[in-house]
């Protein structure tokens, strides 16, 4: 089950399963582009495609799409790849970290 709240420009998603939440998705729609802020999914459901039902949801509303997302971060990668999202481009040093900073890359889908 997928919920959806909105407010003047942010739009926010829950999955719930037997009524507990498992993901969320947290968005803006501008003019129809959409911007992706943030996806989880808790650990005990990483996996079960939670995470890219969120986002497909979502996409249905939005012409066309960005997000940034962590070097690090190799599955949520490989998702948006898979999903069609292609790299733009990279925020250099745009994270920090305990050690320092970390990249960001630019994903866009049409």
């Amino acid at each position: 089950m997928c919920g959806h709240l909105s407010g003047a420009l942010n739009q926010a998603y829950l999955a719930l399963y037997n009524g507990a939440p498992v993901g969320y998705l947290l968005t803006q729609i501008i003019s129809e582009e959409g911007e992706i802020f943030l996806v989880g999914v808790t650990p005990s459901n990483r996996g079960q495609r939670i995470a890219e039902t969120l986002i497909q949801f979502f996409l249905r509303d939005a012409a066309s799409c960005m997000l940034e997302v962590r070097v690090s971060n190799v599955s949520a990668i490989r998702l948006y790849r898979r999903m069609g999202f292609e790299q733009i481009g990279t925020r250099a040093r745009y994270y920090r970290t305990e050690s320092g900073f970390e990249d960001a890359l630019l994903f866009r889908m049409k």
